[in-house]
């Protein structure tokens, strides 16, 4: 392999999602006797609560190593990969070894670069039954996943109303909320200097919300308001984006182990870029899904006791509507539709490629 394959397999692989922009990556690079790239989880990156057990880290992990997969078939290589090669270190996650091998041109290369997520409203769109087929068997040559998706409108309004928790209970949850304001960054110029987190412009603010939105990073502030409504005023807007969707979807996961987190990410970033060829609009929908994979972790997430029953209800609602076996575990929800194009984008950090 030539350096340059390299640094540009690299540069795909660090477009890769992750919560709130936090890039939870580190790579070391090795050219002999052949390019082999070692992946390694930065445990210290996400303290969130839905971290837990770097679940959510894994998952952006399983997005890196999918553009790796792409690119390199791009660039005329194979890919070895092996998952947690040192079972005792969950932080090494892969070692990756490449081959020459015939090119494989694909639409998703190019998608890598024009993926965002879309937190705007979607626009009305029905999308076509075959589209919706290729996006729900994209994922059925990865192991221990499934993907579900469903463009029924009765199902997408039923669907949206559970969804919505998703974004109120930032608003009613203290560490939540803090964690989450503490990534935005509210500025070019700091979102130029971190590299990272979510730019104030990609929050899908309209031209009324956003001058208003800085004051709630005050928790008492939100304390108070949410006594007059604001965190179900919160609630009613991510309730009214999902259901302005053409589609729902969620992949599930066979087993709660760490390697169909892997695998959960891969599917995610391959509809993600399936839905970007489509010329969809994309918005992952994670928080709920991760709670609710904790609990079936046997762990209870720093909620509310309220909030855990609500977290309980909404896999059993989520579970019976997109009709999901008790063999599946919930992981990561997304909506997709059409959309304005989004402007701005998040910052990544270099690699450090060679």
């Amino acid at each position: 392999m030539n350096t340059q394959s390299l640094n540009k397999i690299l540069e795909a692989a660090i477009r890769a999602p992750s919560g709130d922009n936090l890039q939870p990556w580190k790579i070391e690079v090795s050219s002999t006797p052949s390019f082999t790239i070692d992946l390694y989880n930065l445990p210290d990156k996400d303290g969130s609560t839905y971290n837990y057990l770097q679940n959510a880290s894994y998952i952006a992990h399983g997005a890196f190593i999918e553009n790796i997969i792409i690119s390199a078939k791009h660039f005329g290589y194979s890919t070895d990969i092996k998952l947690f090669p040192e079972e005792a270190n969950p932080d090494f996650v892969a070692k990756i070894h490449f081959e020459e091998a015939a090119p494989e041109i694909s639409p998703l290369y190019d998608a890598i670069f024009k993926r965002c997520t879309n937190r705007y409203p979607f626009k009305a769109y029905e999308i076509p039954s075959e589209n919706i087929k290729i996006l729900s068997e994209i994922g059925d040559d990865i192991d221990g996943i499934d993907i579900h998706i469903t463009a029924e409108r009765s199902l997408i309004n039923a669907l949206a109303k559970i969804f919505a928790f998703n974004d109120r209970l930032v608003f009613e949850n203290k560490l939540l909320h803090e964690f989450v304001f503490k990534q935005i960054r509210w500025s070019n110029a700091q979102a130029e200097a971190t590299l990272d987190g979510m730019h104030i412009d990609t929050l899908g603010l309209n031209f009324l919300e956003k001058p208003f939105f800085p004051l709630i990073k005050n928790w008492p502030l939100v304390e108070l308001l949410n006594n007059i409504g604001l965190s179900k005023i919160i609630g009613l807007k991510g309730k009214y984006n999902c259901r302005s969707a053409s589609a729902l979807g969620i992949i599930t996961v066979k087993t709660a182990d760490k390697h169909n987190l892997i695998r959960c990410g891969q599917a995610a970033q391959r509809i993600w870029l399936e839905a970007e060829h489509q010329e969809l609009a994309f918005q992952p929908i994670v928080g709920l899904p991760l709670l609710i994979f904790q609990l079936n972790q046997n762990h209870i997430p720093n909620v509310s006791s309220k909030h855990v029953e609500k977290i309980h209800a909404a896999e059993r609602e989520l579970t019976n509507l997109f009709n999901i076996s008790a063999q599946e575990l919930l992981v990561f929800g997304f909506r997709i539709g059409k959309a304005h194009s989004i402007m701005t984008r998040t910052y990544r950090k270099s690699a450090n490629p060679l």
